[in-house]
Protein backbone atom coordinates (compact mmCIF):
# COMPACT_ATOMS: atom_id res chain seq x y z
CA UNK A 1 0.00 0.00 0.00
CA UNK A 2 3.43 2.70 0.93
CA UNK A 3 4.68 1.22 -2.18
CA UNK A 4 1.28 2.03 -4.19
CA UNK A 5 0.90 5.36 -3.02
CA UNK A 6 4.32 6.58 -3.50
CA UNK A 7 4.17 5.90 -7.43
CA UNK A 8 0.63 7.33 -7.78
CA UNK A 9 1.92 10.37 -6.20
CA UNK A 10 5.27 11.21 -6.42
CA UNK A 11 6.87 8.84 -9.22
CA UNK A 12 3.47 9.52 -11.19
CA UNK A 13 5.03 12.92 -12.21
CA UNK A 14 6.96 10.91 -14.92
CA UNK A 15 3.67 10.02 -16.82
CA UNK A 16 1.75 11.73 -19.58
CA UNK A 17 1.78 15.09 -18.02
CA UNK A 18 5.85 15.39 -17.68
CA UNK A 19 5.92 13.94 -21.24
CA UNK A 20 3.91 16.32 -23.17
CA UNK A 21 1.12 13.89 -24.38
CA UNK A 22 -1.54 16.51 -23.87
CA UNK A 23 -2.88 19.12 -21.53
CA UNK A 24 -5.98 17.15 -21.13
CA UNK A 25 -3.90 13.68 -20.15
CA UNK A 26 -2.09 15.83 -17.76
CA UNK A 27 -4.92 17.35 -15.98
CA UNK A 28 -6.20 13.94 -15.99
CA UNK A 29 -3.51 12.35 -14.35
CA UNK A 30 -3.14 15.10 -11.54
CA UNK A 31 -7.56 14.66 -11.13
CA UNK A 32 -6.50 10.25 -10.98
CA UNK A 33 -3.85 11.35 -8.37
CA UNK A 34 -6.20 13.95 -6.18
CA UNK A 35 -9.07 11.27 -5.99
CA UNK A 36 -6.02 8.32 -4.72
CA UNK A 37 -4.94 10.78 -2.48
CA UNK A 38 -8.79 11.60 -1.56
CA UNK A 39 -9.21 8.01 -0.34
CA UNK A 40 -6.00 7.70 1.50
CA UNK A 41 -7.22 10.39 3.99
CA UNK A 42 -10.72 9.20 4.31
CA UNK A 43 -9.85 5.63 4.84
CA UNK A 44 -9.64 5.01 8.48
CA UNK A 45 -6.32 2.63 8.48
CA UNK A 46 -4.66 3.93 5.22
CA UNK A 47 -4.29 7.49 6.16
CA UNK A 48 -2.07 6.21 9.21
CA UNK A 49 -0.19 5.01 5.84
CA UNK A 50 -0.36 8.26 4.29
CA UNK A 51 1.22 10.14 8.00
CA UNK A 52 3.97 7.91 7.39
CA UNK A 53 4.79 8.58 4.04
CA UNK A 54 4.40 12.41 4.89
CA UNK A 55 6.92 11.85 7.74
CA UNK A 56 9.44 10.29 6.04
CA UNK A 57 9.96 12.49 2.35
CA UNK A 58 13.37 12.63 1.72
CA UNK A 59 13.22 15.17 -1.09
CA UNK A 60 11.69 18.53 -1.77
CA UNK A 61 10.33 17.87 -5.08
CA UNK A 62 8.40 15.21 -3.47
CA UNK A 63 7.24 17.59 -0.47
CA UNK A 64 6.14 20.12 -2.88
CA UNK A 65 4.06 16.76 -4.98
CA UNK A 66 1.97 15.66 -1.73
CA UNK A 67 1.69 19.07 -0.71
CA UNK A 68 -0.21 20.26 -3.60
CA UNK A 69 -3.03 18.11 -3.85
CA UNK A 70 -3.57 18.36 0.31
CA UNK A 71 -4.15 21.68 0.08
CA UNK A 72 -6.82 20.87 -2.84
CA UNK A 73 -8.48 18.99 -0.55
CA UNK A 74 -8.36 21.06 2.78
CA UNK A 75 -9.98 23.66 0.32
CA UNK A 76 -12.84 21.41 0.18
CA UNK A 77 -13.61 22.32 3.69
CA UNK A 78 -14.35 20.70 7.25
CA UNK A 79 -17.34 17.88 6.91
CA UNK A 80 -19.60 18.10 9.71
CA UNK A 81 -19.86 15.36 11.84
CA UNK A 82 -23.04 14.33 10.64
CA UNK A 83 -21.51 14.11 7.07
CA UNK A 84 -17.92 12.08 7.33
CA UNK A 85 -18.76 9.83 3.80
CA UNK A 86 -15.49 11.34 2.93
CA UNK A 87 -13.74 13.09 6.06
CA UNK A 88 -10.23 15.15 4.45
CA UNK A 89 -7.18 16.96 6.05
CA UNK A 90 -9.39 19.38 7.75
CA UNK A 91 -11.75 16.72 9.27
CA UNK A 92 -10.81 16.21 13.40
CA UNK A 93 -10.42 12.58 12.72
CA UNK A 94 -7.89 13.74 9.75
CA UNK A 95 -5.97 16.06 10.99
CA UNK A 96 -2.65 13.66 12.00
CA UNK A 97 -2.41 14.24 8.15
CA UNK A 98 -2.42 18.14 8.37
CA UNK A 99 -0.30 18.05 10.59
CA UNK A 100 2.08 16.24 8.70
CA UNK A 101 1.53 18.55 6.21
CA UNK A 102 2.29 21.46 8.09
CA UNK A 103 5.49 20.10 9.31
CA UNK A 104 6.20 19.37 5.50
CA UNK A 105 5.52 22.66 4.22
CA UNK A 106 7.56 23.70 6.76
CA UNK A 107 10.65 21.46 6.94
CA UNK A 108 11.42 22.24 2.84
CA UNK A 109 10.62 26.01 2.72
CA UNK A 110 7.38 25.38 -0.11
CA UNK A 111 4.23 25.30 -0.33
CA UNK A 112 3.59 27.69 2.89
CA UNK A 113 1.53 30.03 0.47
CA UNK A 114 -0.62 27.77 -0.60
CA UNK A 115 -0.58 25.77 2.66
CA UNK A 116 -1.93 28.60 4.44
CA UNK A 117 -4.48 29.75 2.00
CA UNK A 118 -6.43 26.51 1.67
CA UNK A 119 -6.59 26.17 5.29
CA UNK A 120 -8.49 29.80 5.74
CA UNK A 121 -10.39 28.67 2.99
CA UNK A 122 -11.12 25.12 4.29
CA UNK A 123 -12.06 26.21 8.03
CA UNK A 124 -13.80 29.72 6.31
CA UNK A 125 -12.16 31.57 8.99
CA UNK A 126 -9.34 33.99 9.20
CA UNK A 127 -5.85 32.83 10.24
CA UNK A 128 -5.73 33.88 13.64
CA UNK A 129 -8.97 32.05 14.07
CA UNK A 130 -7.73 28.82 12.19
CA UNK A 131 -5.32 28.67 15.08
CA UNK A 132 -7.48 28.94 18.17
CA UNK A 133 -9.99 26.21 16.30
CA UNK A 134 -6.66 23.96 15.44
CA UNK A 135 -5.53 24.49 19.35
CA UNK A 136 -9.25 23.23 20.68
CA UNK A 137 -8.38 24.98 23.72
CA UNK A 138 -11.05 23.31 26.80
CA UNK A 139 -10.45 24.62 30.30
CA UNK A 140 -10.72 22.19 32.80
CA UNK A 141 -11.40 22.55 37.13
CA UNK A 142 -9.10 25.07 38.67
CA UNK A 143 -6.50 23.45 41.02
CA UNK A 144 -4.23 25.35 43.69
CA UNK A 145 -2.33 26.07 41.11
CA UNK A 146 -4.91 27.17 38.96
CA UNK A 147 -6.74 26.06 35.63
CA UNK A 148 -5.66 23.43 33.56
CA UNK A 149 -6.14 22.72 29.50
CA UNK A 150 -6.50 20.01 27.15
CA UNK A 151 -5.33 20.62 23.41
CA UNK A 152 -5.94 19.26 20.52
CA UNK A 153 -2.95 16.87 20.10
CA UNK A 154 -2.58 17.04 16.11
CA UNK A 155 -3.97 20.64 16.36
CA UNK A 156 -1.51 21.89 18.31
CA UNK A 157 1.17 20.44 16.41
CA UNK A 158 0.10 21.91 12.83
CA UNK A 159 0.58 25.50 14.69
CA UNK A 160 3.76 24.68 15.84
CA UNK A 161 4.68 23.61 12.56
CA UNK A 162 3.05 26.98 11.27
CA UNK A 163 5.23 28.59 13.38
CA UNK A 164 8.05 27.61 11.81
CA UNK A 165 6.69 29.09 8.49
CA UNK A 166 8.83 31.63 6.62
CA UNK A 167 8.52 34.77 8.86
CA UNK A 168 7.07 37.04 6.73
CA UNK A 169 3.49 34.37 6.60
CA UNK A 170 3.70 34.36 10.42
CA UNK A 171 2.15 37.74 11.44
CA UNK A 172 -1.30 36.02 11.64
CA UNK A 173 -0.41 33.27 13.02
CA UNK A 174 0.65 34.77 15.85
CA UNK A 175 -1.89 36.78 16.03
CA UNK A 176 -3.86 34.09 16.83
CA UNK A 177 -1.68 33.43 19.91
CA UNK A 178 -1.45 36.53 21.38
CA UNK A 179 -4.11 38.74 20.07
CA UNK A 180 -6.60 38.38 22.39
CA UNK A 181 -8.37 35.61 21.41
CA UNK A 182 -6.80 33.41 24.08
CA UNK A 183 -6.86 35.22 27.76
CA UNK A 184 -4.28 35.35 30.18
CA UNK A 185 -5.71 32.58 32.38
CA UNK A 186 -5.97 30.32 29.13
CA UNK A 187 -1.97 30.87 27.84
CA UNK A 188 -0.89 30.70 31.36
CA UNK A 189 -2.81 27.18 31.28
CA UNK A 190 -1.48 26.29 27.79
CA UNK A 191 1.96 27.29 29.20
CA UNK A 192 1.83 24.99 32.01
CA UNK A 193 0.55 22.40 30.02
CA UNK A 194 3.34 19.97 28.56
CA UNK A 195 1.69 20.12 25.01
CA UNK A 196 1.09 23.68 24.70
CA UNK A 197 4.28 24.71 26.16
CA UNK A 198 5.91 22.51 23.44
CA UNK A 199 3.82 23.29 20.84
CA UNK A 200 2.87 27.08 21.38
CA UNK A 201 5.08 28.59 23.75
CA UNK A 202 8.01 26.96 22.23
CA UNK A 203 6.89 28.03 18.62
CA UNK A 204 6.60 31.78 19.63
CA UNK A 205 9.94 32.27 21.48
CA UNK A 206 12.22 29.60 19.72
CA UNK A 207 11.43 31.66 16.52
CA UNK A 208 13.79 34.21 15.45
CA UNK A 209 12.58 36.49 18.09
CA UNK A 210 15.73 39.09 17.33
CA UNK A 211 13.14 40.35 14.14
CA UNK A 212 9.31 41.36 13.54
CA UNK A 213 6.44 40.10 13.79
CA UNK A 214 8.22 37.45 16.48
CA UNK A 215 10.02 40.56 18.51
CA UNK A 216 6.63 42.11 19.38
CA UNK A 217 4.57 38.98 19.32
CA UNK A 218 7.04 38.09 22.42
CA UNK A 219 6.58 41.08 24.12
CA UNK A 220 2.97 41.05 23.61
CA UNK A 221 2.99 37.35 25.29
CA UNK A 222 5.35 38.79 28.48
CA UNK A 223 2.47 41.54 28.95
CA UNK A 224 -0.40 38.99 28.64
CA UNK A 225 1.12 36.61 31.23
CA UNK A 226 2.60 39.51 33.59
CA UNK A 227 -0.03 38.41 36.30
CA UNK A 228 1.15 34.48 36.15
CA UNK A 229 4.68 34.64 36.22
CA UNK A 230 4.96 33.90 39.66
CA UNK A 231 2.64 30.66 39.14
CA UNK A 232 4.68 29.77 36.58
CA UNK A 233 7.86 30.54 37.96
CA UNK A 234 7.29 27.96 39.92
CA UNK A 235 5.63 25.28 37.77
CA UNK A 236 6.96 21.99 36.85
CA UNK A 237 6.29 22.89 32.56
CA UNK A 238 5.58 26.72 32.92
CA UNK A 239 8.81 27.86 34.38
CA UNK A 240 10.52 27.15 31.20
CA UNK A 241 8.64 29.53 29.79
CA UNK A 242 9.11 32.12 32.33
CA UNK A 243 12.93 31.53 31.43
CA UNK A 244 12.16 31.73 27.53
CA UNK A 245 10.79 34.94 27.78
CA UNK A 246 13.10 36.53 29.96
CA UNK A 247 15.99 35.60 26.99
CA UNK A 248 13.67 36.73 24.02
CA UNK A 249 12.57 39.96 25.27
CA UNK A 250 14.84 42.90 24.34
CA UNK A 251 17.68 43.77 26.65
CA UNK A 252 16.15 46.97 27.79
CA UNK A 253 12.54 44.91 28.80
CA UNK A 254 14.34 41.86 30.78
CA UNK A 255 14.48 44.18 34.11
CA UNK A 256 10.35 44.61 33.91
CA UNK A 257 9.94 40.93 34.28
CA UNK A 258 13.14 40.16 36.65
CA UNK A 259 11.21 43.19 39.23
CA UNK A 260 8.38 41.00 39.14
CA UNK A 261 9.63 37.81 40.28
CA UNK A 262 12.16 39.70 42.68
CA UNK A 263 9.10 40.67 44.85
CA UNK A 264 8.53 37.47 45.63
CA UNK A 265 12.15 36.14 45.86
CA UNK A 266 11.69 33.71 49.01
CA UNK A 267 8.37 31.87 47.48
CA UNK A 268 10.74 31.39 44.47
CA UNK A 269 13.55 30.04 46.34
CA UNK A 270 10.89 27.03 48.08
CA UNK A 271 11.13 24.66 45.00
CA UNK A 272 14.23 23.65 42.48
CA UNK A 273 12.05 25.39 39.37
CA UNK A 274 11.66 29.05 41.01
CA UNK A 275 15.47 28.44 41.79
CA UNK A 276 16.51 27.83 38.37
CA UNK A 277 14.10 30.79 37.17
CA UNK A 278 16.37 32.77 39.67
CA UNK A 279 19.31 31.90 38.58
CA UNK A 280 17.97 32.24 34.37
CA UNK A 281 16.52 35.21 35.60
CA UNK A 282 19.12 36.77 37.56
CA UNK A 283 17.05 38.02 40.27
CA UNK A 284 19.75 37.71 42.85
CA UNK A 285 21.74 40.12 40.78
CA UNK A 286 18.83 42.71 39.89
CA UNK A 287 18.57 42.94 44.21
CA UNK A 288 21.93 43.61 44.29
CA UNK A 289 21.66 46.65 42.63
CA UNK A 290 21.33 47.92 38.82
CA UNK A 291 24.91 48.07 37.93
CA UNK A 292 25.53 44.45 38.93
CA UNK A 293 21.71 43.32 37.17
CA UNK A 294 22.98 45.04 33.70
CA UNK A 295 26.25 43.19 33.79
CA UNK A 296 24.85 40.14 34.10
CA UNK A 297 22.66 40.78 31.13
CA UNK A 298 25.52 41.59 29.28
CA UNK A 299 27.35 38.67 29.94
CA UNK A 300 24.44 36.94 28.85
CA UNK A 301 24.28 38.61 25.38
CA UNK A 302 27.90 38.41 24.78
CA UNK A 303 27.66 34.44 25.67
CA UNK A 304 24.66 34.32 22.88
CA UNK A 305 27.00 35.84 19.92
CA UNK A 306 29.70 33.29 20.78
CA UNK A 307 27.16 30.60 20.66
CA UNK A 308 26.01 31.67 17.00
CA UNK A 309 28.90 32.15 15.95
CA UNK A 310 29.86 29.08 16.71
CA UNK A 311 26.92 27.50 15.09
CA UNK A 312 27.36 29.78 12.42
CA UNK A 313 31.08 27.99 11.12
CA UNK A 314 30.02 24.94 12.34
CA UNK A 315 27.58 24.66 9.46
CA UNK A 316 29.69 26.00 7.39
CA UNK A 317 31.93 23.56 8.01
CA UNK A 318 29.55 20.97 7.47
CA UNK A 319 28.15 22.34 4.08
CA UNK A 320 32.42 22.30 3.38
CA UNK A 321 32.03 18.43 3.91
CA UNK A 322 29.22 17.36 2.37
CA UNK A 323 30.71 19.24 -0.64
CA UNK A 324 33.68 17.11 -0.14
CA UNK A 325 32.06 13.74 -0.11
CA UNK A 326 29.64 15.17 -2.89
CA UNK A 327 33.21 15.39 -5.56
CA UNK A 328 34.41 12.24 -3.97
CA UNK A 329 31.45 10.25 -4.94
CA UNK A 330 31.61 11.73 -8.62
CA UNK A 331 35.19 11.15 -8.85
CA UNK A 332 34.43 7.44 -8.10
CA UNK A 333 31.98 7.23 -10.49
Amino acid sequence: MHRDLVHALVLGRGGAEDEGEGKDEGAGEKKRRRAVLADYVSHPIANHVLQRLLATVRHREEADALIRPLCDLMGRGAPTDADVSQPGPLHPSRRGVLHHTAELAAKYRVGQERFLKYLTKGLGESLAECVVTLLHVELVAPSPRGRSVVLDVHGARTVRALLDFVPRLTQDILEGVVGGSLDGETLAAVARDALGSRCVMDGVLDGPVASSPFSAAVVSLFEILRPHLLTLATDRVGHHTVKKIFAALPPERRAELTAELAGASGRLGGNAMGRAVIEACFVEEFLAGESAFMAAVARMKNREGFLEDIMAKSGEGGRKRKRKRRRAKQGNE
